[in-house]
């Protein structure tokens, strides 16, 4: 009996120890799988990497990507920008390497310093990745916009507070489409334009157009100049439809044309004199 029961246990063990190893391979699988597809397909967009930025979404809390994959982007210096929820940052060849911590260090809190007592904010702490960025981009929470502006401070090593940037952005695109609106109306004034529903639709397309130009600016890596650039190519088919509905003989199209013909003229002059001044990196 004695001699029976050691062997079942025995067999006992050697199914526990199979399912465990079992088990083990299933999760090491489901974490090789899904990094190898993540490498994979960063180092197969290498080749095409625009404006010599290598451009990947944040999977891990450190960088791991293949070695290969590394001293391509450092042999070609491209840069890398690591997409986040809410931010991104572009680091340059030299100081990227494997393993470096991607973590953005962030929270809201009260400040305890001389002359800032109590007061709300959100704090970015001078983590790695920052540190070796060339860029960093990210959303700030509502309650700090609401007054159209931000204010931007850094803590010493003694624990003095520096002001690094004073910006008003948040209400500069506002200000540029409003002056956009009143240099185009003052246009179709003085060139005699009568102002239809029509006419009205065109204007208005006019202002998106331009809206999209400034938000794009604000929230991407490139410039003012290399989004103005993709706008005009856009709206080149427009251009050329409202020269010729400028010809037509019905009134609402004739000043639909006119109006975006006009339109596009002074978007093009005052982004370029205003704008561009106000919002460009």
């Amino acid at each position: 009996m004695s001699k029976k029961r050691k062997k079942k246990r025995k067999l006992r063990v050697d199914r526990i120890i199979m399912v465990l190893v079992v088990f083990a391979l299933i999760i090491f699988l489901a974490n090789f799988i899904p990094y190898v597809i993540y490498n994979s397909n960063i180092y197969n967009s290498l080749p095409n990497a625009k404006n010599n930025t290598v451009v990947i979404k944040k999977k891990y809390s450190k960088l791991k990507l293949y070695n290969k994959t590394i001293s391509y982007i450092k042999e070609n210096n491209l840069n890398l920008k690591i997409q986040y929820k809410n931010a991104y940052v572009i680091l340059p060849s030299k100081n990227i390497s494997k393993n470096m911590s991607l973590k953005i260090e962030k929270s809201n809190k009260k400040l305890a310093y001389k002359n800032y007592s109590n007061d709300k904010s959100f704090v970015i702490e001078n983590s790695n990745i920052i540190k070796n960025s060339d860029k960093f981009n990210i959303s700030l929470p509502n309650y700090l916009l609401k007054n159209k502006y931000v204010d931007i401070y850094g803590v010493t090593k003694e624990g003095n507070v520096e002001t690094i940037k004073l910006k008003n952005k948040a209400i500069l695109p506002v200000l540029s489409l409003v002056g956009l609106v009143a240099s185009i109306l003052l246009v179709l004034r003085y060139t005699n334009v009568e102002i239809t529903l029509f006419g009205i639709l065109g204007l208005a397309t006019i202002v998106v157009s331009n809206y999209v130009l400034i938000l794009r600016t604000l929230q991407n890596d490139k410039t003012f100049k290399e989004n103005f650039v993709d706008l005009l190519n856009i709206l080149i088919p427009v251009i050329i439809i409202a020269i010729v509905f400028c010809c037509a003989p019905y009134l609402q199209l004739a000043t639909l044309g006119m109006t975006m013909f006009w339109g596009i003229i002074v978007m093009f002059i005052y982004n370029i004199i205003i704008t561009k001044v106000l919002i460009d990196k």
